[in-house]
């Protein structure tokens, strides 16, 4: 937070109607329009509302594929699962002219005892993306009944849940565009038939410039693990080496030594925390679009100073320049310099603000104003979670905040503000959505 007086009022209003497209099926319940099959032979018919995919002998891998492409998008569907048979669905799918070999992301069904359904697979490609590793996630999937899978692609980034638990999440710079795809897995010489079923197939087609369906459906992200992909900046086991000091001191800095950065961390926790009046702290490498995580935890407030900006006083800064407040603001009305606000612009939609000394999470996805040369042609625009609750939906930012830094067409840092108070921060970890790496295959099981 700041006390400048700013010399411009800037709004900040939700895009509600813009938040989604709509929810169209894939399948109608009757029959197989919309589908083509490629690959082997094994067999897909309707029964009872459901696409039936049935094994043949001694043909490879089939699929059967909506006759479009999809880019981003949320994918919900529901499958019963053989108790042996191996399965998937393709997303941002090809084929292959030669061999009709559909090849691309997968989302696995695994009956074994494995247990990695919903995992990400890179069929006919790179091979395993993401195997499932989390116990909580393993125990998600429910043999012998109904599973629900949802499927989330924005740009780089690919989430999967099922049966409402979080399963994989990356940010990969693979295909962004494909096809659909229901996988019956080859058996081999195996001649007894086994079959799968899906049902209530749907799909909602998402605006490139909100990424807000990224953090549906999460409700307590505490402790959560980085996507697969995404540059971890705190973690047990590291230093400070992926930050430094913010190069501009502001008026309170009483202690700011230029060049030095004044935060200390306690390695094995992970846990960062200011020198008061040394300077905020800024990540060294610059982000456009973006996810973020970030947990902190504020002191209790004191006699001396009950107000809740003199307690707990802190922000974490979007490219440096935008601010969403820090401060201990448990159980009064919510409001745009309180804890959850977007600083002096707009209040968050309820206050979710947990008692001092409990820790807390920041879940952002940002999109950077775009520039035509020195011009200004859309404003940034973010959405973000406090405690699992939504404060901001696709909202637009008309420039920067308090003492944020000037906007521009460039790129800027995660930024930690120190603002007098002892905030501590853990768990802080970014999706570079504009420059992510390729990410290679990866397989628990050969470590």
């Amino acid at each position: 937070m700041n006390y400048f007086i700013l010399t411009a009022i800037c709004m900040a209003a939700p895009l509600h109607a813009a938040e989604t497209g709509s929810w169209k099926s894939l399948f109608d319940g009757k029959t197989l329009d919309g589908w083509e099959q490629h690959g082997g032979k094994a067999t897909y018919a309707v029964e009872d509302g459901a696409i039936v995919g049935t094994s043949v002998p001694n043909t490879p891998n089939t699929f059967l594929c909506s006759d479009r492409e999809y880019g981003d998008f949320v994918l919900e569907y529901e499958y019963f699962p053989h108790p042996t048979l191996n399965c998937g669905v393709q997303f941002r799918s090809q084929i292959r002219e030669k061999g009709d070999r559909v090849w691309g992301y997968q989302c696995e069904i695994d009956p074994s005892d494995r247990k990695w359904s919903a995992g990400i697979y890179h069929e006919a490609g790179r091979g395993w993306l993401y195997p499932v590793e989390s116990v909580e996630a393993q125990a998600a999937f429910k043999p012998g009944v109904w599973n629900a899978v949802r499927i989330v692609c924005h740009g780089p980034n690919i989430q999967t849940a099922l049966n409402g638990v979080l399963v994989s999440e990356l940010v990969d710079d693979g295909e962004r565009q494909g096809i659909i795809g229901l996988q019956v897995h080859g058996v081999g010489n195996k001649t007894t038939p086994m079959s799968i079923r899906w049902r209530n197939l749907r799909i909602m087609e998402l605006a490139a410039d909100d990424a807000s369906a990224l953090l549906d459906g999460q409700v307590d992200t505490l402790g959560q693990s980085a996507p697969r992909g995404a540059d971890v900046l705190l973690a047990p086991g590291k230093d400070l080496a992926e930050w430094q000091l913010r190069p501009e001191k502001v008026p309170w800095m009483s202690n700011y030594e230029a060049g030095k950065l004044q935060w200390s961390v306690d390695k094995e926790a992970g846990v960062a925390v200011p020198l008061a009046k040394a300077g905020s702290m800024d990540s060294k490498k610059a982000y456009g679009t973006q996810r973020i995580h970030v947990e902190f935890r504020t002191p209790p407030m004191t006699e001396a100073e009950p107000r809740a900006e003199a307690s707990g006083n802190s922000g974490v800064y979007l490219q440096g320049r935008y601010e969403l407040q820090i401060c201990n603001s448990f159980g009064l009305a919510a409001a745009d310099n309180l804890c959850g606000g977007l600083y002096k612009l707009r209040a968050p939609d309820v206050n979710a603000a947990k008692k001092p000394n409990e820790w807390q999470t920041y879940d952002i996805v940002f999109t950077p104003a775009r520039y035509e040369g020195d011009k200004k042609t859309a404003n940034a625009r973010f959405s973000a979670k406090l405690n699992g609750q939504w404060i901001h939906r696709n909202v637009e930012i008309s420039g920067s905040t308090g003492s944020g830094d000037k906007e521009t067409s460039s790129p800027g840092p995660l930024r930690l503000q120190e603002h007098q108070h002892l905030v501590e921060f853990r768990n802080a970890w970014v999706s570079d959505m504009d420059s992510p790496a390729q990410l290679n295959s990866y397989d628990p099981r050969k470590k």
